[in-house]
């Protein structure tokens, strides 16, 4: 009896890895820490046939310890970590939260930053000031609306797009008759932030989809790059970029090299970025920093990994950087025993300033809340309608167990999917003979999940409660708040609201 046993990296980075759909990997150059690699792995939803709760517990069996969902490591060996609690709450990704693990290695970290970041015995994360600072970095590069983490997420839900207009209908009949009194609105608006959502002109949504989109040709990936083209007018002489100080600007760059070919095992290459010329706009003399002959002196620079030929530089000026200074710098991405490199010319700009003024309060509209919607969810295909299958594609386990699923992003309630097909509803509709009963059981059904979970959402969140539960060491581990409401819908709570008769008032709201 015999196996091979690699190390986690190996394991996860090989071709032919039948749990990471994709991986990439970006490295921060920052005045705050020094420099970091941060590698993040998303694995598929389903493998192998297994559902999508059979997948889950197979990746966290085999690549999660203890619920670490972001490692910190130094020359290979971990010291501290974050929970999925950081996926979250942080990133804001709840979809992804169990489909992602974060390496972060932080051998090449500034020492003196590094030895304030991990205890002395190398097994937790100090709770101090560099802690809290990395924390926050790793939440604004990682979680930002244009990281690639938040376009797998993106990509994940638009698979779950349907139309709902019988939803919307169904939630405009009930918030005709629920007492809209100010407290109520109050504490909805502080979770949902609910705003009258103006229908835009029939005409300016028939030309939306009349818009076509250009078919770009399949990006066929070399080994080894053979070109390398920033994607802007460069005359050497004008600027092709403005950076504002205290903001930031990406700058893209086209190439024809396989997605991980900086980071990977066999044959990596090397993305360089350096400092050529550097023309001050310092005029007060006297104060001025030292010699600046590195690019780090004056600009902080986040390198992506390339995606489908496109390699994307992020530049942020640090402080020694300042209004109307100019930089000549020149990116070099190496190949098979050549270079290739772009010389260009940036300049620092002012702030960006928010020229918002403060909106006037909006009067609320009984009749559209911007409420979450609910979607409808069946075992199999029935046309207008989700099914469990397509909620699989977004890493959604749904089965006859399940009663709803609540779509949050953050502490954002967006969606919630509801299980028609669930042994709740099923035993209960079995006492029934009357098609007009089957259909008001329907509606029922319906109307008590959704609100249960709408108003049990909010009142937690408003309320900050933070919910945890005990793992099979007996220790703490934090819990998020949909994946508490869905156990509590799964044991015996739905039934029980089901079976309840004070329902009435609330199903005399939902009369056609």
């Amino acid at each position: 009896l015999e196996r091979d046993l690699y190390g986690l990296k190996r394991r996860l980075e090989r071709e032919d890895s039948k749990y990471v759909e994709e991986h990439f990997t970006e490295r921060f150059k920052d005045e705050l820490f020094g420099e970091a690699n941060v590698t993040c792995y998303v694995f598929k939803s389903r493998i192998n046939g297994k559902s999508v709760k059979e997948t889950r517990e197979t990746i966290q069996r085999e690549f999660f310890k203890n619920n670490m969902a972001v490692l910190f490591s130094v020359n290979g060996q971990v010291h501290g970590h974050y929970t999925s609690e950081f996926i979250t709450r942080s990133l804001k990704l709840n979809l992804l939260k169990s489909h992602i693990l974060i390496h972060v290695d932080c051998t090449e970290m500034d020492y003196n930053f590094r030895k304030e970041l991990f205890m002395a015995s190398r097994d937790r994360l100090k709770g101090g000031e560099e802690s809290t600072s990395l924390r926050r970095f790793l939440a604004r590069k990682l979680g930002n609306k244009r990281s690639r983490l938040s376009e797998i997420e993106k990509r994940r839900k638009a698979s779950l797009s349907v139309d709902s207009g019988d939803t919307k209908q169904l939630l405009k009949d009930f918030t005709k008759s629920l007492p809209m009194n100010s407290e109520l609105l109050k504490l909805l608006d502080q979770t949902f932030k609910l705003d009258k959502k103006k229908d835009k002109p029939k005409e300016d949504q028939k030309q939306k989809k009349e818009k076509k989109t250009e078919e770009k040709e399949p990006f066929k990936p070399e080994r080894f790059p053979s070109f390398l083209k920033i994607r802007a007018k460069n005359d050497g002489e004008k600027e092709v970029a403005k950076i504002p100080l205290g903001g930031e600007k990406n700058i893209l760059f086209d190439t024809d090299v396989e997605n991980h070919y900086l980071h990977r095992i066999d044959e990596p290459g090397d993305l360089k970025v350096g400092l050529l010329d550097y023309r001050s706009n310092n005029t007060q003399g006297g104060d001025a920093p030292g010699p600046i002959d590195k690019i780090k002196d004056l600009l902080n620079v986040n390198e992506s990994s390339p995606q489908d030929g496109t390699i994307k530089i992020n530049f942020s000026p640090t402080k020694n950087a300042k209004v109307g200074d100019a930089i000549k710098m020149k990116v070099t991405l190496t190949g098979a025993g050549r270079e290739f490199e772009e010389i260009f010319w940036v300049k620092v700009s002012e702030p960006k300033t928010n020229n918002t003024t403060t909106p006037k309060p909006k009067k609320v509209d009984e009749e559209d809340l911007g409420l979450p919607e609910f979607k409808l969810v069946y075992k199999d295909e029935k046309e207008g309608f989700l099914t469990w299958d397509k909620l699989s594609e977004a890493s959604i386990d749904m089965d006859w167990q399940k009663v709803m699923y609540p779509m949050a992003s953050g502490d954002t309630l967006q969606e919630i999917y509801i299980n028609m097909d669930s042994n709740v509803l099923r035993n209960f509709k079995s006492k029934l003979k009357d098609q007009d009963q089957l259909n008001v059981a329907d509606r029922k059904y319906i109307a008590s999940v959704y609100f249960h979970t709408l108003f049990l959402y909010t009142i937690t969140k408003n309320r900050r409660y933070e919910i945890n539960r005990k793992d099979k060491d007996g220790q703490p581990e934090p819990v998020d708040v949909g994946t508490y409401l869905q156990d509590i819908f799964e044991s015996y709570y739905s039934e029980f609201i089901l079976n309840f008769g004070g329902m009435e008032e609330l199903m005399a709201s939902l009369e056609e």
